[in-house]
């Protein structure tokens, strides 16, 4: 209780949170993007090509006590790149390549440490997040529209190390509930308090 008690003297009780990260989301959103196709009338046969992205986080925080923590933010899972095979050429969406956007948007979470340490602090993070998503498809003059594709929830275990009384490194593994797949994300940023 005395690390804990060191580390709240510290610093106050807002911060601000920026992190780079990897998103990668699981082999299910192929047939997702096929059968969202197959329902809207555009036949052919969809498989992965890449499914990895680079994607960021911005958020801001308050600390109500030593084991809670409101934040709320901005989150952007990066692209995934399918292959379509299949599609009538006289199709207008005809495509060999379409970059679906996993989502992008605002995010409200609850924060809580696992432990109370000078300078290491695990802690776990609930997430809702308000995420919309667009469908690109390469060599069309498509430009659909970005849609609101609901609430959705992320879980995330990480780690701080406190650099100094005011910055922490902050390294994370979170999954997110992105509709009909999951998406994973390996974030590594800084915060700071003040």
């Amino acid at each position: 209780m005395a690390g804990g008690q060191a580390l709240n003297d510290l610093v106050l009780d807002f911060g601000a949170q920026g992190c780079i990260a990897h998103s990668h989301s699981s082999e299910s959103l192929a047939s997702a993007v096929e059968h969202k196709l197959n329902a809207e009338g555009v036949s052919g046969a969809v498989t992965l090509n890449s499914n990895s992205d680079q994607a960021y986080r911005l958020f801001a925080g308050y600390r109500f006590n030593d084991w809670l923590a409101a934040e709320l933010g901005w989150l952007d899972l990066g692209e995934a790149q399918l292959h379509y095979d299949g599609l009538p050429v006289n199709q207008a969406r005809a495509t060999l390549v379409a970059q679906p956007q996993r989502g992008r948007g605002a995010e409200l979470s609850l924060v809580g440490p696992l432990a109370q340490h000078e300078v290491w602090q695990p802690y776990l993070r609930l997430a809702l997040f308000d995420s919309r998503s667009r469908y690109v498809f390469t060599g069309t003059a498509a430009e659909p529209a970005e849609r609101r594709a609901g609430m959705r929830l992320g879980l995330e275990f990480g780690v701080g190390y406190q650099l100094s009384p005011e910055w922490q490194l902050m390294a994370a593994a979170a999954q997110y509930d992105t509709k009909h797949f999951n998406t994973r994300f390996f974030s590594l940023g800084l915060r700071y308090s003040f």
